[in-house]
């Protein structure tokens, strides 16, 4: 006896069962919104990551010579361009899972760009701390 899935409202995830193709997903169409919050969600993290890498760039511009800038300018490139990889893996995986209506969220990818940030940001504070001592 195959059990069908209940109908549920629009953009609401599918179980695990539905995923792991146990039983029907209730529905395969895909509301317009959930694509349009997709893609806001990807432009706003291409945003981001360019606004780091270019905060590095103008940091690598008006740096002194062997400063503690040069190593916070380099931390910033390298968390904007893995914020930039990041987020174009992730969205050219999630977007067959969403079209299939079989998408089912993690909390991975936020968990691990707060690490992110806050080791970046911790690695500039300490390489500034350092050029100042150096600088006495």
């Amino acid at each position: 006896m195959e059990t069908r899935a209940r109908a549920r409202p629009k953009g609401v995830v599918v179980t695990q069962e539905e995923m792991e193709g146990l039983v029907e997903p209730a529905s395969t169409t895909v509301d317009p919104p959930i694509h349009w919050a997709m893609e806001r969600t990807f432009i706003a993290w291409m945003r981001t990551s360019t606004k780091a890498i270019t905060f590095g760039l103008v940091l690598i511009k008006v740096a002194s010579v062997g400063g503690g800038e040069i190593v916070s300018a380099i931390m910033f490139i390298l968390m904007g361009l893995v914020f930039f990889i990041g987020i174009c893996i992730r969205f050219f995986f999630v977007y067959p899972i969403i079209e299939r209506g079989l998408f089912y969220p993690n909390k991975m990818w936020p968990t691990v760009a707060a690490i992110l940030c806050i080791g970046c940001t911790i690695v500039i504070l300490i390489a500034l701390y350092q050029d100042r001592q150096i600088s006495k």
